[in-house]
């Protein structure tokens, strides 16, 4: 699962609730990741780059919003448009 962790003590709750458990796919949960998480708009770029040419192909910019109880939910997904 994901988990936005609001305290340190938090954190290493969910930490000991997901390491060692069963995934989706019937492994051991062997390693948990755990990012800082940055308020505010996220977007994301899909990027190419060719023997070392660089190109961007698209900017998207994610709307997550908290719902039915979890802390967020992908409400949906914006292609940029540029102004040239």
């Amino acid at each position: 699962g994901v988990y936005i962790a609001k305290s340190l003590e938090e954190c290493q709750r969910r930490f000991s609730e997901i390491l060692g458990t069963e995934t989706v796919f019937g492994e051991s949960n062997d390693n948990v990741l755990v990012q800082e998480f940055m308020k505010g708009t996220e977007y994301v770029v899909d990027h190419v780059s060719v023997e070392g040419v660089h190109k961007c192909v698209a900017i998207w910019r994610y709307d997550k919003r908290p719902c039915n109880g979890a802390q967020f939910v992908y409400y949906c997904m914006e292609l940029y448009q540029s102004e040239d």
